[in-house]
């Protein structure tokens, strides 16, 4: 089968809609904070507390 580059995004995106469609909370959730924290393992310390601040600084504040 061939797809062209358009009929492929669409298809990844379908596919994409119906996997989440399918998951219930307790597994979208757990998803999304796996992606998180696997995303945030990538960043440095600074660039962690960085980011931290940013969004939530009172989790720096001791």
């Amino acid at each position: 089968m061939t797809l062209t580059p358009e009929q492929r995004d669409k298809l990844q995106d379908d596919y994409v809609h119906q996997i989440v469609d399918d998951m219930d909370l307790k597994t979208l959730c757990c998803f999304v904070y796996d992606s998180i924290s696997c995303s945030l393992d990538d960043y440095s310390t600074e660039e962690l507390i960085t980011e931290v601040k940013e969004y939530y600084p009172d989790l720096l504040k001791e």
